[in-house]
């Protein structure tokens, strides 16, 4: 459900019964898990290689007066 500040908007229910949740499909073994984590932190690392190279050479180049230059911008160049 969607996030809101009116009252009684959220669903909820009475979650199920424990005799009637498949126990055994709720284990995952070690290693899988180890894995995923594993994946999971390459990728957030790869992200953010990827991500701070662009940034990083965008932030090089962009001076006041280079942004100034930018219509609409101008006001850049009064700010103290």
């Amino acid at each position: 459900a969607r996030l809101t500040l009116k009252p009684n908007v959220l669903g909820v229910t009475i979650a199920p019964e424990p005799r009637d949740i498949r126990w055994e499909a709720i284990h995952t073994p070690q290693r899988n898990r180890d894995s995923r984590e594993s994946l999971t932190n390459i990728l957030l690392l790869l992200g953010v290689i990827l991500w701070s190279f662009p940034l990083t050479a965008i932030q090089a180049f962009a001076t006041a007066e280079q942004v100034a230059l930018i219509p609409g911008m101008e006001w850049v160049l009064s700010v103290d």
